[in-house]
């Protein structure tokens, strides 16, 4: 990762509310990355987060397991209480706030509703009035990760994904206001609306940093090819218009499905979730997965919804944004 190549304007610059996708824009410190990516597991405060997950159960303590391997920024640690309850406690490494929290909380009401599989929401704390951190807490889904589930038994491969095309329908059934990241201040008071004026606005978000990452950058790749590419994503952003936004989860893989038995039991991290054109799901997904399994996901898809109209014009233009955006920090 090359963070410290970014000009220092980057790190002023980005947030939610300008930046394309959360994977790849994530404008922190080289401190503050070594933080989330590095150091959160080894460097954790487990009492404190014991004593977190309890205060949201509304216990005394809570049998704490050690944090998953899955995901690459929250530290991600189920629990018991003496109860018997399960949960689930999801703590932001405390040098970096979180802003989003409060999004995902409405994202997953909203696709519960929609008879989506997802974790219920317990408790978001971010005032940092206890605890030094900001945690989100919910029910445990009870599974196991499909990407494990899979190794284990690949047969069970194809029918996860087209469950996972089900749920992708119905989640593109959620219609949602403006585009891009959603307002997290908002969501906090239940307004659950994007930050941007257009799909096309998010579309072209950080392009231009983009463009001077690659041109700080020379030989990250071919020179023409990248400049051609920013050129042919410049050139043809009007295709990217969208007029019935959705709601996009925009992070659909393996290690953040749960499955259990034959059954995908839980749609998990919604931090990346947008408002905007459907499209930009299947284009987003198409990085994790084959086109051969794409297509499997897109037959169950088709079970609960139509596939944009728009699909094919789309899709490889939003393929071209994701991997120029992405790619940097391969």
């Amino acid at each position: 990762m090359l963070f410290g190549t970014y000009p220092k304007k980057y790190k002023e610059y980005m947030s939610r509310t300008n930046m394309f996708y959360w994977q790849a824009d994530r404008p922190y410190t080289a401190k503050q990355i070594k933080d989330i990516f590095l150091d959160r597991k080894n460097d954790y405060d487990k009492d404190q987060i014991s004593k977190a997950a309890a205060l949201a159960f509304g216990v005394d303590d809570v049998n704490l397991k050690d944090p998953i391997n899955f995901g690459s920024v929250n530290i991600v640690c189920p629990f018991t209480t003496n109860n018997g309850d399960q949960g689930v406690i999801r703590v932001h490494p405390g040098s970096v706030k979180n802003e989003y929290f409060y999004s995902e909380v409405e994202a997953m009401k909203l696709a519960a509703a929609a008879g989506i599989p997802v974790p219920n929401t317990i408790l978001v704390d971010d005032t940092r009035n206890i605890f030094p951190f900001d945690y989100m807490v919910t029910s445990r889904v009870i599974g196991e990760v499909m990407q494990v589930a899979v190794e284990a038994d690949p047969k069970k491969y194809d029918n996860y994904l087209k469950q996972i095309g089900r749920c992708l329908g119905k989640l593109h059934k959620i219609q949602t206001k403006k585009y891009g990241f959603f307002d997290n201040k908002l969501a906090k008071k239940r307004i659950f609306i994007g930050t941007l004026n257009s799909n096309k606005d998010h579309f072209l978000s950080a392009l231009d940093l983009d463009e001077e990452f690659y041109d700080k950058n020379p030989g990250w790749f071919e020179s023409d090819d990248i400049k051609n590419a920013i050129n042919l994503l410049k050139a043809k952003a009007d295709i990217a218009e969208c007029d019935t936004p959705t709601l996009i989860h925009n992070d659909i893989a393996d290690w953040n499905t749960i499955v259990k038995g034959d059954d995908v039991a839980g749609i998990l991290d919604w931090d990346e979730c947008i408002s905007g054109d459907p499209v930009f799901e299947f284009a987003t997904m198409s990085l994790f997965y084959t086109d051969e399994q794409m297509n499997i996901i897109k037959s169950g898809y088709v079970e609960t919804n139509d596939l944009p109209s728009d699909y094919e014009k789309k899709f490889d233009l939003y393929v071209l944004r994701y991997i120029v955006n992405s790619q940097k920090f391969q």
